[in-house]
């Protein structure tokens, strides 16, 4: 009889461990496993329809458990294949580009840890300069990732960043000038979509940041370059504009070699 009363109650505890563990008793999920060759993966199917905006905005994003796994190279191509990032930029035409990367801030909490991480500017340097300007194909629709001018706006918008510009040194103010000219001889003079001028608003705010004083002159006198300047705005019928930065840029960049 005490052996069946021992079995019994040896069962009864069992279950009773069962019953009583909970959910935070299983190992914890490596929030590093939600990388690819170091690259965060974006969910690939729609949001559940019941969730709010706020939830669905947090689904698409990356979490915040995952940034310190991804190393600046990497956190950067996570911000760049962010849903809808180049939309952001584009789209943002209507009121500057300045416009999209504060929307895409909101979309994107690694481009926020992008700019806190230090040694950002040579890693955006480095990629803008890995673009191939030789076999990229310029045809591309900006409704398509991962065409020419989609890839390159992203790129050019984030250095833009008074964050990455006001902190820059004379090499990486000269290395980017130069990688900025190769890019708008490449367009071969053509205006970019939706009027955007992506090297342009780089060069000016280059500039800008470094108080270049012919520069600023011309700023603090043409409307149509100060409001460029300070949200990346559409210069629609000033294409006079547009070589006048570039020749001040010319000479800003002969200055510092």
């Amino acid at each position: 009889m005490k052996k069946n009363i021992l079995i019994l109650l040896s069962v009864f505890l069992v279950f009773a461990c069962q019953k009583d563990k909970l959910p935070e008793d299983d190992p914890p999920i490596d929030p590093c496993s939600q990388l690819v060759d170091g690259v965060y993966q974006y969910p690939t199917e729609p949001p559940d329809s019941s969730l709010t905006s706020t939830q669905k905005r947090e689904y698409w994003n990356i979490p915040e458990d995952v940034l310190p796994c991804l190393t600046t190279g990497n956190l950067l191509t996570s911000c760049l294949n962010c849903p809808g990032i180049a939309l952001f930029m584009l789209s943002a035409g209507c009121c500057g580009l300045q416009s999209g990367y504060i929307l895409a801030k909101g979309w994107c909490r690694g481009i926020t840890e992008l700019e806190n991480r230090p040694g950002a500017l040579d890693t955006l340097i480095a990629r803008y300069k890995s673009i191939d300007t030789i076999n990229y194909d310029t045809s591309s629709s900006p409704l398509r990732y991962g065409g020419y001018n989609f890839y390159t706006y992203c790129l050019e918008v984030f250095l833009a960043q008074e964050v990455y510009l006001a902190s820059a040194d004379t090499a990486q103010k000269t290395d980017l000038l130069t990688e900025l000219f190769v890019k708008q001889n490449f367009r071969k003079e053509q205006r970019g979509w939706f009027y955007i001028e992506g090297p342009a608003f780089v060069m000016a705010r280059i500039m800008y940041y470094d108080n270049y004083l012919p520069f600023i002159e011309r700023y603090n006198q043409n409307t149509i370059i100060n409001s460029f300047v300070r949200e990346g705005s559409p210069i629609n019928y000033y294409e006079e504009d547009i070589p006048l930065i570039l020749s001040d840029a010319m000479d800003y960049l002969n200055s510092l070699i």
